[in-house]
This record gives C-alpha cells, sequence and structure tokens, in this order.
C-alpha cells in the first residue's frame, strides 16, 4: 500500500499522523515507533518487540556467505549427517506429554 499525506511540522518538531496510518500501523497515543532515515527519506515502522526482531542485523554476515553456510559453520557439522539419538526428532500433539525414554 502506498499512501502520500503531507504535514506541516510544528514548532516543536511533532507532525500529527492521519487516523488512516494510525489504522494502517495499528498505533495508538503511546505506541513505541521506529524512525529509520536513510538519505533523504524516513520510514516510520511500529516497532514489533521480539526477540528475533531485536537481533536482525547486530551480527551481519561476512560479504558472500550464506545463511546456510554459517549456519553450519555454527554447528560444526554438515546437515546431510545423519542425526545422534540425541537428536532424534520427537513430534507431539497438541496437549501430549513427553515420553519417559526419549
Amino acid at each position: 500500500m502506498t499512501s502520500i499525506t503531507r504535514r506541516i511540522v510544528g514548532e516543536d518538531g511533532q507532525i500529527s499522523l492521519p487516523d488512516d496510518v494510525l489504522q494502517t500501523l495499528q498505533l495508538s497515543q503511546g505506541s513505541p515507533v521506529e524512525i529509520v532515515v536513510e538519505d533523504d527519506r524516513v520510514t516510520l515502522r511500529r516497532l514489533v518487540t521480539s526477540s528475533h526482531r531485536a537481533w536482525l542485523g547486530i551480527a551481519p554476515l561476512p560479504d558472500g556467505q550464506t545463511v546456510e553456510a554459517f549456519m553450519r559453520e555454527l554447528r560444526g557439522k554438515e546437515e546431510t549427517e545423519e542425526p545422534t539419538p540425541a537428536q532424534d526428532i520427537v513430534w507431539l500433539k497438541p496437549g501430549q506429554a513427553l515420553p519417559e525414554q526419549l
């Protein structure tokens, strides 16, 4: 969705967001937002507070390295290797308890 709206910056540097923008971003008074400035562009995003989102971009991969290669290096083995008994996957249905012996 692209929307273009013009606003005037107030004395204190604030701008009022149109109702449709507030609704689209699910913002209300006191909602945390993230402001990203790139060259002459400003992007306003609703701040998502999840642990995954908080770590995005913190440790960029070396040039040319893929996520898959990084994960293989991190795990210390090829993903094509057979899992050891301790690595076997147990599928549970919702509400089902773990078996006594894995």
